[in-house]
This record gives structure tokens, sequence and C-alpha cells, in this order.
């Protein structure tokens, strides 16, 4: 009886021990798991941010772009008023032209 007792009680401690063994090796894999979810939270973070700044730079770039397009706009205007003005002036010029020639003859 006493014999089979102790056989069952290091039986039981020996089970005990590698319980608490399990235990300690599974806390350790979750702090793992903890410490590679915080690793990947950071670099989640980092990437967001890395994101917003290239959308930032992205509207900047389109608002560059939109300015270019208007100033190309309000130039290609300019170059048709002024077009239009020399057109004018090479008729007045001939005209002008046209009347001294008229006091040479």
């Amino acid at each position: 009886g006493t014999r089979a007792a102790v056989i069952v009680m290091d039986s039981s401690s020996g089970q005990a021990q590698s319980s608490v063994e399990q235990i300690h090796q599974a806390g350790e894999s979750l702090h793992e798991i903890r410490s590679s979810a915080d690793l990947i939270s950071m670099s989640n973070t980092q990437i967001a941010s890395a994101a917003e700044q290239q959308s930032a730079v992205a509207e900047e770039i389109d608002q560059s772009i939109v300015s270019v397009a208007d100033s190309a706009t309000e130039l290609a205007a300019g170059c048709s008023q002024m077009g239009s003005a020399s057109a004018e002036l090479n008729q007045a010029a001939n005209q002008l032209q046209h009347l001294v020639s008229q006091f040479k003859t």
C-alpha cells in the first residue's frame, strides 16, 4: 500500500512538474506572440503614416499640375490676343502705307 502510494505520488509530482514546464513554455510563447503583434502594429502605423505622406505629396503634385494647366490656358489666351492685336496692327500699317502713298503721288 505505502509503496503504491509513493509511486502514485512520484508520478503525480512528475506530471505536475511537466505541467508547470508546459505552462512556462506557453507563457514564453504568448510573450513572443505579443511582441510580434506589437511589431506588426508598429509597422502598420509606419505604413499608414507613409501612405498619408504620399497622399499629401500626390495632392500637392495634382495642385501643381492644375496650376500649370491654368497658366498654360492663360498663356494661350494671351497669345491669341497678341495674334489679334498683331493682325490689327498689320492692317493699320497697311492703311497708313496706303494713305502715305496717296500723298507721294
